[in-house]
């Protein structure tokens, strides 16, 4: 009897001991699971007007100037790395209203355009906007795990787990190299794990 005791023995120790562990492997598969990779992408506008000019008594309100003045200097940069042309079309206006004379108003329509380069980089787009693709971040390595007993009454309820790990860009493109997105830059991102009945489960992506 003693020759099968012994392994019956050894079994039921090891086994429950495996569940209570939660594993990098484990971690890994449940955190890269419908997570990784992420595709960082950026929207900006197909066209804008600039260069507003007025001659006469009348006045020419352009509201939001000051607030384009960003994402101008985004298309500048973007069209210096030959991602993006523009079209210039100048309009003008002309109006006629007692006591103020005639009006002249003259200004800009600036059509952006992808070049060739720039299309090879293109998600997807609308009637004003273009999306395009920056990079990826991709998964990399589990670097810790720390599970925390949680108690009531005196007896311990659950167990959770915080999952600390990295991530780093790939795939990147021209796009993504002008808005500094680079091979060595990483991310430290974490995890939460809650112990269930059926064993580990990802709670939350930090």
């Amino acid at each position: 009897m003693k020759k099968y005791l012994v392994p019956v023995f050894l079994i039921l120790i090891v086994l429950p001991s495996c569940k209570k562990k939660l594993s990098k492997k484990n971690a890994e598969k449940q955190i890269e699971m419908g997570q990784y990779p992420i595709a960082k992408e950026f929207e900006f506008t197909k066209g804008f007007s600039d260069d507003y000019e007025t001659e006469g008594r009348g006045l020419t309100v352009v509201l939001g100037e000051e607030e384009f003045e960003g994402t101008k200097r985004i298309l500048d940069t973007m069209a210096s790395h030959g991602l993006i042309s523009f079209e210039t079309i100048p309009h003008r206006e002309e109006t006629t209203a007692w006591l103020m004379g005639t009006t002249v108003r003259t200004w800009n329509e600036v059509k952006v355009i992808l070049t060739p380069e720039g299309k090879k980089h293109l998600l997807r787009e609308n009637k004003e906007t273009y999306t395009v693709k920056l990079c990826d971040i991709d998964f990399d390595a589990i670097k810790s795990i720390y599970i925390t007993p949680q108690y009531s009454g005196g007896k311990k309820t659950r167990e959770t787990a915080s999952v600390a790990y990295t991530t780093s860009c790939k795939d990147i493109t021209p796009f993504g190299k002008m808005f500094g997105y680079s091979e060595n830059q990483q991310n430290y991102p974490s995890a939460s794990f809650l112990k269930e009945a059926d064993g580990w489960k990802i709670a939350k992506v930090k």
